[in-house]
């Protein structure tokens, strides 16, 4: 399975999410870091938070979003992988 496949994230310090404009900003309440996200990282985000895999997050990206699908497979693990990097999502335990 894929390390930053969203099925096995969950959040995990609560970060708090403020939209304005098709923006947004991503608080790490845990560490006070502020994170911009345009629309298509506000989409994945939620998508993730909602238990999504990679591959249904991918295809939310494509069909809602209208991206190709190698770019939306790109800025998916990009995106997942940077939050996993700063401690916002991490693996289930299992």
């Amino acid at each position: 399975m894929n390390e930053i496949d969203a099925e096995r994230r969950r959040n995990t310090e609560y970060p708090l999410l403020a939209e304005l404009d098709g923006e947004a900003i991503l608080l790490s309440l845990a560490t006070g870091e502020y994170f911009a996200l345009n629309e298509t990282g506000i989409a994945i985000w939620r998508q993730a938070m909602a238990g999504r895999g990679l591959s249904e997050i991918v295809s939310v990206l494509v069909q809602e979003h209208g991206a190709a699908p190698e770019t939306a497979l790109r800025d998916a693990e990009e995106f997942l992988q940077e939050l996993v990097a700063n401690g916002l999502i991490c693996p289930h335990a299992e």
